[in-house]
């Protein structure tokens, strides 16, 4: 069975895909970044571009979720199961249109090409309790449970150190944290 992990967010959603007990991952951005040159050097990572330049906010998410799907369809096996962050609720205003507008396309595709059933979603909250155990667990805390667990990127301790964002490694931390909530679950509904 393929897995599939989704952190979804507007600046750079990410994705980890569990297939044959490997792990790919896969984000977007706006625009390159160090990070993203040295993550795109490793087999099992992918970081693609994705300009908002020029288009209208519902062009932009129509185009990164394309590219989120396509990439999805890509790399999975026969009968996946997909889990994604839910939305985020302490949001306020247009950011919070902003994220369900954008979700809202992602959630339609997936549902068109997998099937209702085959998707999960899990509050942040609970994402970070299940990974970390703590439900309030900020970026570096995930960030340090995911290199406890040997998935540490060759670079990940200069990426802790650096000034600038840590984006996107962050975000396909928090697509895994997604992906092993998601495997949780399953091993205990299995027992």
């Amino acid at each position: 069975m393929t897995l599939v992990g989704i952190d979804f967010s507007i600046a750079s959603p990410a994705v980890t895909i569990k297939k044959n007990n490997e792990l790919f991952f896969y984000a977007i951005q706006r625009k390159d970044s160090k990070i993203a040159r040295k993550l795109n050097m490793l087999n099992n990572v992918t970081i693609e571009i994705c300009s908002n330049e020029g288009l209208t906010p519902f062009q932009y998410y129509d185009k990164m979720t394309d590219m989120l799907v396509r990439w999805i369809n890509s790399n999975i096996g026969p009968n996946p199961l997909i889990a994604a962050e839910d939305w985020i609720y302490s949001l306020r205003g247009s950011a919070l249109i902003d994220i369900v507008y954008a979700t809202s396309i992602l959630r339609y595709k997936l549902i068109k090409k997998y099937g209702e059933d085959k998707l999960n979603f899990y509050s942040p909250t609970h994402v970070k309790k299940t990974f970390t155990g703590n439900g309030k667990a900020d970026k570096d805390m995930m960030l340090d449970h995911f290199n406890s667990l040997g998935f540490v990127f060759p670079f990940a301790q200069y990426a802790s150190t650096l000034d600038e964002t840590k984006k996107p490694l962050e975000d396909i931390v928090d697509s895994y944290a997604v992906l092993k909530t998601m495997e949780l679950e399953l091993d205990e509904n299995s027992k």
